[in-house]
């Protein structure tokens, strides 16, 4: 790449990766297809609302596959695609928001 394009990520405590300030660290990419594809697991990283399709169904916002959702089940990202998932305000009991 002409142009070099850097990334400054670190390690949350919650497991998650996000931009670090100061000191960073620097990931180089070989291709402008890695740099698109490390872009890619960043934008899935932040957390995002389920599509309610039906009442109480809902569908990933990024890849669309359906989303197992209940009282007992809430997945914090989606199994197809790893998309973030953020359920804050919605009830399990009628797949509502509060």
């Amino acid at each position: 790449m002409s142009d070099q394009k850097q990334i400054i990520l670190q390690l949350n405590d919650d497991g998650t990766w996000g931009i670090k300030q100061d000191p960073y660290t620097v990931i180089e990419v070989a291709t402008e297809e890695d740099w698109e594809y490390l872009q890619g697991i960043l934008e899935r990283n932040k957390a995002k609302k389920p599509l309610e399709i039906l009442s109480g169904k809902y569908d990933c916002p990024n890849c669309k596959a359906h989303l197992p959702f209940g009282e007992q089940v809430q997945y914090k990202f989606c199994i197809d695609c790893g998309q973030r998932l953020d359920w804050t305000g919605i009830s399990a009991e009628h797949g509502k928001t509060d």
